[in-house]
């Protein structure tokens, strides 16, 4: 099943960010490239940073490239993810665009999709007070989270464990419930931070790796659908390329 059509998402718009933890990254550029492979224009950038691209994820512009902006113009004739961005001189990743790049790529491109958050490799996490950084206007808003995280202490899977310990009024090493997962990623200090509309939110349980984690994925998205009635709940593993609804 395309994460596309199981994320309920729009064949046409303009912009999707995508929050959370557990597989960001990974999905980011699977439904990059599903766009691209139904005819689209897809670019990928952060608003924060991100590991430079392999040429098989996508083809990397970057500002420092000779007249980066003639590039990307050509690049967007093809039918491959274009990711564009800022050198981060310190780590050789990623990080915000120029202006110049982004007004090209909201010019030509028909998908901008954005990672608007880091998650420091953890399959959970609750957002610092300057995240997430979800470019406007946006189409869509996508949470992500790891269901490995479940079963085990707060504070050894989840990126700012302190601040999902205040939120959950738990202690950090209480054991992580499909209950308390669902309230992470449907809070307004969680991953529905600054969304506001839920018919633009949507819900990607991964790490579905076996039928236990299945089950407990149902369990999560019922949890979900308490917070948030009508939000789209899809799951499966990325890695294995299995994608559900829930």
């Amino acid at each position: 099943m395309q994460l596309r059509k199981a994320l309920s998402l729009p064949l046409h718009g303009k912009c999707i960010s995508i929050v959370g933890a557990g597989g960001k990254t990974t999905l980011l550029f699977q439904l990059a490239r599903e766009f691209c492979e139904d005819g689209l224009k897809c670019v990928i950038q952060t608003s924060t940073h991100i590991e430079r691209p392999t040429l098989k994820q996508a083809f990397t512009i970057t500002d420092c490239c000779s007249d980066a902006k003639t590039l990307l113009k050509n690049a967007l004739r093809g039918r491959d993810p274009i990711a564009i961005g800022s050198v981060e001189h310190s780590t050789g990743k990623l990080c915000l665009p120029s202006d110049d790049l982004l007004a090209v790529a909201w010019e030509k491109a028909d998908w901008i999709l954005v990672e608007a958050d880091g998650s420091r490799h953890l399959p959970i996490k609750v957002p610092a007070y300057y995240e997430p950084k979800i470019f406007e206007p946006f189409d869509a808003v996508i949470a992500v989270a790891g269901l490995s995280a479940l079963g085990k202490p707060l504070s050894q899977v989840c990126h700012r464990a302190n601040l999902a310990s205040t939120l959950l009024g738990v202690s950090l090493e209480t054991l992580v419930t499909p209950f308390m997962l669902a309230r992470i990623l449907t809070s307004e200090q969680g991953q529905f931070k600054n969304v506001r509309n839920p018919s633009r939110f949507s819900v990607f349980l991964n790490q579905a790796d076996d039928e236990k984690l299945c089950n407990l994925a149902k369990e999560t998205s019922f949890h979900i659908k308490t917070f948030i009635s009508d939000c789209t709940v899809a799951s499966g593993s990325l890695r294995k390329g299995d994608i559900f609804l829930c």
